[in-house]
């Protein structure tokens, strides 16, 4: 999107939110080269970030994880980034333990053949590659420490707290307190508000026939179209939720 900025061409992104945030204020990946140009268009849907481990595993928290096997996801993913940054948040540094940048389809074969103590998956709820392990075997999903939680929560506004409550999958018999955030779609400074009230009243109009082709999408909804997002709006956007009423920043 840097690039179709700077050649003044339209572009529409779908990433998440706390990376729209990174990259806008020049952090972490995007150190020395901020995006001040990022725009935020709408919240499109929620994702969870489960950590698991066998049912019979002695990792009961995440400060249990040091000298583990772990998978993270993808190598630079949002939730490989989110997994490092509440591992360290319980303690544990990247010295610390074994961490394996593993596709979810990966993850869950470690698991079952036990190459591996633990992995994280993220999706929105019900995450399939969850539904399907827990099927196939005892697994369990390791709580975010509440105190440490809110601590976060308190201080990076694009995450969120949510719980997997008791009985929403195979064999989870408590509610289990996890770490989330929002993904969103962005364009840029440079785009026109017109096409980009366009889009969103386009998407709003039709958004049924959307969640038809992405059930996920069914997050998003009126009332929450600007959850997690902390980098300005597109005044295109604002124009829009303003006449509709939905714009409460």
């Amino acid at each position: 999107m840097m690039q179709r900025e700077a050649a003044n061409k339209e572009a529409f992104g779908i990433f998440s939110c706390d990376e729209g945030w990174r990259a806008y204020k020049g952090e972490a990946d995007f150190k020395g080269r901020p995006f001040t140009g990022l725009r935020a268009v709408v919240f499109n849907m929620a994702t969870d970030l489960y950590f698991v481990v066998p049912g019979n595993s002695p990792i009961k928290s995440y400060a249990d994880a040091k000298g583990k096997r772990i998978a993270m996801g993808g190598p630079g993913s949002g939730p490989a980034n989110t997994a490092h940054f509440l591992l360290e948040q319980h303690g544990v540094q990247k010295k610390d333990f074994k961490p394996y940048y593993f596709t979810y389809k990966e993850t869950v074969e470690g698991l079952q053949d036990g190459s591996l103590d633990g992995g994280f998956l993220a999706g929105g709820y019900p995450i399939s590659s969850y539904s399907e392990l827990s099927t196939r075997q005892s697994v369990r999903i390791v709580p975010v420490d509440e105190k440490i939680l809110k601590k976060i929560i308190s201080e990076h506004a694009y995450y969120y707290a949510t719980v997997v409550k008791a009985g929403s999958y195979k064999g989870l018999d408590q509610d289990t307190p996890i770490l989330g955030w929002g993904t969103a779609v962005w364009a840029h400074a440079g785009m026109s508000d017109d096409l980009v009230y366009r889009f969103l009243k386009n998407l709003f109009d039709h958004r049924q026939e959307y969640y038809q082709i992405h059930t996920a999408a069914k997050d998003m909804q009126p009332e929450v179209v600007t959850k997690g997002i902390t980098v300005p709006f597109h005044p295109g956007a604002e124009k829009y939720f303003k006449e509709m009423g939905w714009f409460k920043k």
